[in-house]
């Protein structure tokens, strides 16, 4: 009986398959590094036998291979294949080794096995050996790399017919051949190895050797290996078993933030040269990937994997950063964290308590008063101290009370108690006045934080402030400080809840306070990453950190003044960036602000970017505010924005209760991504046959033609 029916026959029996796993690596101090994380996280968080670990090597004197030879790994010296880089991996399926398993693992040494991977993929092979008994299993690439129309012409090319079942690429969902994988993971049964080892070679060599190769596919030329291995799937009919993002998951480029609150714990962790200054995995800005980042971290630190490193200028990732060691986050969002803290009042608050405060690093720049910080790890706590000595941190379980409590990190809170109803009613406990609590995404188990939070009887009010890092930021109060303002019945209600919020304890209410609620219940929940400007406003007033809570760039308004079309580039020798919505709060009158206001609003947007003007109006009139008699109505407004070419899409007239002085008005208008058809006349003949047609004209006339 051959392996392949030794692996459904244990499927049968209620056994899943065994694995053996296997990597490549050559004289990169990257690779040497990157293999040494594998090998460890394979030993001493997968707990995998050492005799089922097989390094092959196209150099025997790496410094790295002593201590992986010293943890009882297999060392297979082998020879270079193909281009001798990324081709070096094709060599593994027909290695000298003896794998004694059902499975080989192929790997790319920057992988780390998270502790349940290992599980996870013997039970994705048992399924995929009950669909066919030939079978690959493997995670579609991330990109389209090379793009579905390079491929279809390279097959035609070498005489392939073109591919018929399509997938998508794990991250922008364009289409992709059936069963062509990302090279980070390829797993086969041992016994197709040879079969499929041969054919995969072949290819390759097809593909290297001959020149229209590297023409059709260009830049994507260095993608042979997994190109190849997707013609040898199908020459030899194999069912191709794609594996979801966990299994593979790459850290080494940003990913949308709109991604966060759905992804899932990674069963393995693809980090390229994602590697921060310990040598350890670096962090990828997402909440649910992080916490195995920096689990796996504490363990490899703990192994003495620990050191200065510095791989070199080209070779060194860094386009995250962290937090604190609990909080991984992008550097944009560094302001945003701050204007959540306080929006919930950290610098205004008698006293301020801390649960699961981490290093302190979100305090930086902030002045708390009375503030107490809580962490039952050591090891934040002294993190700490030694960063704000002024403050005050103790080790252990929060047990001082205060006006604002923050829980920046509730998974980790959470994890101290048997239930997470439990760990809320001690923060309710603890809260005197207000409870700002950062979530989980939807993809963790804690709960639903609103449900619990009422289940206290404590939180009278709950505001959704916003979101952060993928998780979802609430501000639970106490007690309402809200003023007795009376509030629009808005559509969107969460919105005016949130803006009286903020402006509650001030002396003034402005006059524009209807036009904020129109404004804000016209702009989506999230709005991360786009480039928003207030003109006329307040740039760290209430509106604007409404604004920010949705995690927009504010620009200041002294950025936009050479942002006109045609301008001079700055004096870095970079033009300034246009906006993606531009809001103008003014009073329009007849000094000529006016047009320079809208003039300004028209030449920074993008195309297809709003503009948005919102400015007070008299007691149900259409006079705008300030108002001396002349002052220009909506309609003036309208009728100045079309002429900087901008397309009109919504007017609200918003009026306010009698008791207030002003009423509001909002227009919204589009910039056109291609500019509006004027009035000039166009021809569909070409000019040289209407010049034709004159002239001949003008000869029968008996005129002299013109040149």
């Amino acid at each position: 009986m051959d392996k392949l029916d030794t692996t459904q026959d244990l499927q049968g029996a209620g056994k899943t398959p065994t694995l053996a796993y296997s990597c490549v690596v050559d004289r990169n101090p990257v690779i040497e590094r990157s293999a040494l994380i594998w090998v460890t996280c394979l030993l001493d968080i997968e707990t995998v036998a050492p005799e089922k670990i097989f390094v092959h090597t196209v150099e025997t004197d790496l410094d790295v291979l002593p201590q992986l030879a010293a943890r009882g790994v297999n060392i297979v010296p082998v020879p270079r294949f193909g281009d001798g880089k990324y081709c070096n991996k094709l060599v593994q399926p027909l290695s000298p080794a003896n794998f004694d398993a059902d499975i080989l693992v192929m790997n790319d040494c920057d992988i780390a096995a998270t502790g349940r991977f290992g599980t996870a993929l013997s039970a994705e092979a048992a399924m995929a050996g009950q669909v066919s008994g030939r079978f690959a299993l493997g995670k579609t690439a991330d990109f389209p790399n090379p793009p579905l129309a390079k491929i279809r012409t390279l097959m035609e090319a070498f005489k392939a017919a073109p591919p018929e079942a399509l997938a998508h690429d794990s991250l922008f969902y364009h289409p992709l051949p059936l069963g062509y994988f990302n090279g980070g993971l390829y797993a086969l049964p041992v016994s197709l190895c040879a079969e499929f080892g041969a054919a995969w070679q072949d290819w390759a060599l097809r593909l290297l050797g001959d020149p229209r190769t590297a023409k059709i596919l260009e830049r994507h030329a260095h993608h042979v290996d997994q190109i190849s291995f997707y013609l040898a799937l199908r020459d030899l009919k194999l069912h191709p078993h794609c594996l979801d993002e966990r299994f593979n998951f790459p850290t080494h480029f940003p990913h949308p933030e709109s991604r966060n609150a759905s992804i899932e714990p990674a069963l393995a962790i693809h980090f390229h040269n994602n590697l921060d200054d310990r040598g350890l995995l670096g962090l990828s800005g997402i909440r649910a990937i992080d916490r195995d980042v920096i689990r796996v971290n504490d363990r490899l630190s703990a192994l003495g994997l620990e050191t200065d490193w510095n791989p070199g200028e080209d070779k060194r990732f860094r386009s995250w950063r962290s937090l604190e060691a609990g909080v991984s986050m992008t550097t944009k969002n560094a302001p945003l964290l701050k204007s959540l803290l306080q929006a919930a009042g950290i610098e205004t608050a008698e006293s301020v308590t801390d649960v699961c405060c981490g290093s302190g690093a979100h305090l930086v720049g902030l002045s708390p008063r009375g503030y107490r910080g809580f962490d039952r790890r050591a090891r934040m706590a002294e993190a700490a101290t030694q960063r704000l000595p002024e403050a005050s941190f103790t080790t252990g379980a929060a047990d001082a009370p205060g006006d604002l409590v923050l829980c920046l990190d509730f998974a980790e809170y959470v994890a101290g108690f048997d239930a997470p109803d439990q760990s809320v009613r001690m923060l309710a406990e603890l809260t005197g006045d207000k409870l700002l609590l950062l979530g989980e995404p939807r993809s963790s188990a804690q709960g639903d934080l609103v449900r619990l939070l009422r289940g206290t009887g404590d939180f009278p009010e709950i505001l959704r402030l916003g979101q952060f890092a993928g998780r979802p930021v609430y501000l639970a109060l106490k007690r309402s400080d809200a003023s007795d303002l009376e509030l629009l019945d808005m559509a969107q209600p969460e919105a005016a809840r949130l803006l009286q919020y903020l402006y509650a304890g001030k002396a003034m209410i402005p006059a524009r306070f209807g036009a904020e609620l129109e404004v804000l219940s016209r702009m989506p929940t999230c709005l991360d990453a786009a480039r928003i400007a207030v003109l006329g406003g307040d740039p760290t007033g209430s509106f604007a950190t409404a604004l920010a809570l949705r995690g927009v760039e504010i620009v200041a308004e002294s950025s936009l003044a050479l942002t006109a079309e045609g301008a001079a580039p700055t004096r870095g020798g970079d033009k300034p960036r246009p906006v993606d919505v531009l809001i103008g709060f003014a009073g329009f009158d007849e000094d000529g602000r006016s047009d320079a206001a809208l003039r300004q609003i028209a030449r920074n947007l993008v195309p297809g970017g709003r503009g948005i003007v919102a400015a007070a109006t008299a007691k149900r009139s259409d006079a705008l505010v300030p108002g001396s008699e002349g002052a220009e109505t909506g309609a003036q407004v309208i009728r100045l924005l079309e002429k900087q070419n901008l397309v009109l899409t919504h007017q609200a007239r918003v009026p306010t209760p009698f008791g207030t002085e002003l009423d509001g008005l909002v227009i919204e208008v589009v910039k056109p991504r291609v500019g509006i058809v004027g009035t000039r006349k166009k021809f569909r003949t070409p000019k040289f046959l209407r010049d034709f047609e004159r002239n001949l004209r003008h000869r029968i006339k008996g005129k002299k033609p013109k040149s």
